[in-house]
Order: C-alpha cells, then structure tokens, then sequence
C-alpha cells in the first residue's frame, strides 16, 4: 500500500481521487467487531492493542483471527513471550484451531513473514529484538518504524500487543501510539457490577471513526452478539464526565494525578487525560509535566 505521504504541492480536495484499495476492506463477518474497527481493517493498516494483564487481548484476537481465517485469509500470531504450547492450549479451550502460531521475537524474522499473511499480531512489542543496537528509545523508532514500513509494502495489517505498567500507561514512549494508524483498549466493566463486562475503545483511527463495543468475557470467549444490559442507573458518558470533573474540584489542597487516580479506577492515563479535559475546559490550570503535574483551580 503505497499512500505516496510525501506530496507536497497543494491540491484541491475535488480533484484528488482516493485509492482503491481504502475501500477494500478486510472483514471478519463479526457484525459487531467490523463496525467497531470501522466497516473492517485496511490492508496494511497497523494498530496497537492495550489492556491489564488478564484483560482479554489473547482471547480477542484469536478469536478474531479464527473468524477471518474462515473468511479465507491468511492469519497468524508472532509470540515473543508465550509458548505456541501455551498459545494453542488458550486457543483449544475457545474452539480457535485456524489460526498458524509461532515463537519469533526477531524483528527481521517477523518483518519477512508479512509477505505470507493478510493479518498478523506481534505478541508483544516489548519483547521484540533488533539486530542493531539502539538505546531504548532509538530501538523503539526503529522496530516500529521497519514494522509500518513492511505493513504497507506487503499490505498485511500487523496488530501489536503492547503492555502497560501499573499506572495504566504504556511501557516505554509514546512513539509507537503515534507512528500506528490505530489504538484501541480492553477495559474491565467490574465497577457496574458485571466482572465478566468488557469495553473496548478505539482512541485513534486513521482510516475510520472511533468506536466503542461492549462484550462478555466468559471461560469459551468473547460472547459477541449478546445484548448487555445497562439498567436504570446506567448514565451518558457526557454524564459521567462531569460527575468525574465534579468530584475532582472537591480535592483539597494541589490537585495531583495521585490524588485523582483513586477516581478513575487507578488508571494513569485516564488521570492525565481527564484533568488535560479539564485545562482545555478553563476548570484547572497546570503546574509542571507529566506525573509530578500539579493543578490548582481557576478561580483561586
């Protein structure tokens, strides 16, 4: 998939014609899942998938997988960190048996198999090795920038796996968020009262809009398809925002991200970005960068 990013003369939007192949999408005949990923998966499209530990992201793409598979594409996992024992045990207990799995944690090794599938998942990106030496934040740009690269030359769409630490963010930089065409995120419902509850959210989609599904977790999978029932407590998310804003305000002292965090079900990267909602939104003003940011409200 050659986009050709480097145009620079200025052209009207009516006269540029859009290339084919944004219209063909990959599907995994999941009613659900496709309208989430927005109509599909572009061929050579790249996204992260996120979650705590448990969360459910080796559950959700191989099943996945396993639907577009019999949708007769070509699909695998490179596992840098479970067995293909371990792998093919998980998938048995969810009637997943199409889907090829391997151990490869090399990035060249990786990279030459995309010529070979429609869709592959990098499981995960922490555990990935170059054979050039880079300091962290250089290894980083470099895998993610040879996987991309690689994703759009042979139009496979490559999905990565990456952790989070236990403040909720991801481990490492922001490079690899930013270098892919979409991020989406697994989250736990439990505080509603349903432990096996899922949410699942696209925060960036180049290709299509930003979506959001829900759906049951259980011991043979994702139930997709299930209707969930939200109840008569069940809130607007502007609703709840601004409960969430309200609550903030009643911090004593300096607002801290610490402080916040208990909140926001102990998530740091919902901490950060509620309380940017809340500077954009002329409620607080900042103090210092990241973690050790400190707020204080407007009207003081």
């Amino acid at each position: 998939m050659n986009l050709d990013i480097t145009k620079t003369a200025f052209k009207s939007i009516g006269d540029i014609a859009i290339p084919e192949i944004f219209n063909r999408r990959i599907k995994t005949g999941i009613t659900e899942v496709d309208d989430f990923f927005g109509q599909g998966l572009l061929p050579g499209q790249t996204f992260t998938l996120t979650a705590k530990a448990g969360g459910g992201k080796t559950t959700f793409m191989l099943q996945v997988l396993e639907a577009l598979a019999r949708q007769g594409y070509k699909v695998g996992i490179a596992s840098c960190e479970e067995s293909i024992y371990q792998l093919a045990y998980t998938a048995k207990r969810i009637s997943v048996s199409n889907v090829e799995i391997a151990n490869i944690s090399d990035l060249d090794s990786i990279v030459k198999q995309m010529a070979n599938f429609d869709v592959l998942i990098i499981d995960s990106f922490q555990s990935l090795i170059a054979k050039e030496e880079h300091n962290t934040r250089e290894h980083e740009k470099y895998c993610i920038e040879t996987i991309a690269h690689s994703a759009k030359q042979n139009e496979c769409v490559v999905g990565i796996i990456c952790h989070l630490t236990k403040m909720g963010v991801i481990k490492g930089g922001t490079i690899v968020l930013h270098a892919v065409d979409m991020n989406m995120k697994i989250e736990g419902e439990a505080e509603e009262g349903d432990t096996q509850l899922r949410k699942f959210t696209i925060e960036k989609n180049r290709f299509g809009p930003n979506h959001e599904m829900q759906c049951h977790l259980t011991d043979t999978g994702y139930e997709f398809g299930r209707a969930i029932e939200t109840g008569d407590a069940a809130q607007p998310k502007k609703s709840r925002r601004e409960d969430l804003w309200s609550n903030i305000l009643q911090i004593k002292g300096l607002i801290t991200l610490k402080k916040v965090m208990p909140l926001v079900e102990g998530n740091m990267h919902k901490a950060m970005v509620t309380m940017r909602e809340m500077v954009l939104n002329d409620m607080v003003i900042k103090k210092g960068r990241g973690e050790g940011a400190r707020y204080t409200l407007v009207n003081k």
